[in-house]
């Protein structure tokens, strides 16, 4: 018979501050209980402002030092304020999470990615919900 260990589910929030389509940034830093690998399960993105450009997507990418995008790479397109987008959702043409297994005892990154033009704007709340139980 096997031995059940409970998982440490954990929703990291990055707040609007963090968040801000106006330029290319760290959105933050995410590192798990000491000692556990990661399981990526979902992100959420809720906009609290309209995310607006003129060309291209908006992205958001979970990666590490050495690969910005080596977990994810999510494109958000432009959601009106008040909008929310889930990588699981049925609207995504194909799974933003590229690997889902993350490392233990590394900072994952997260990412904002603006439109090409460079001249994206608005903000919202990044939720990654990750089981550290590995």
């Amino acid at each position: 018979m096997g031995v059940y260990t409970d998982k440490d589910r954990i929703q990291h929030v990055l707040t609007e501050a963090s968040m801000d389509f106006a330029s290319n940034n760290a959105g933050g830093t995410i590192r798990g209980p000491r000692g556990k690998q990661g399981r990526l399960i979902r992100a959420i993105f809720r906009a609290s402002t309209t995310i607006a450009g003129t060309t291209g997507d908006a992205k958001i990418n979970i990666g590490n030092g050495s690969d910005a995008d080596a977990y994810m790479s999510w494109s958000i397109g432009e959601p009106a304020a008040d909008t929310e987008r889930l990588t699981d959702d049925a609207v995504q043409t194909s799974n933003p999470i590229i690997l889902d297994r993350l490392p233990a005892d590394t900072d994952i990154l997260v990412a904002i990615v603006e439109d090409t033009t460079g001249d994206g704007a608005g903000d919202g709340v990044l939720t990654v919900i990750i089981d550290w139980d590995y």
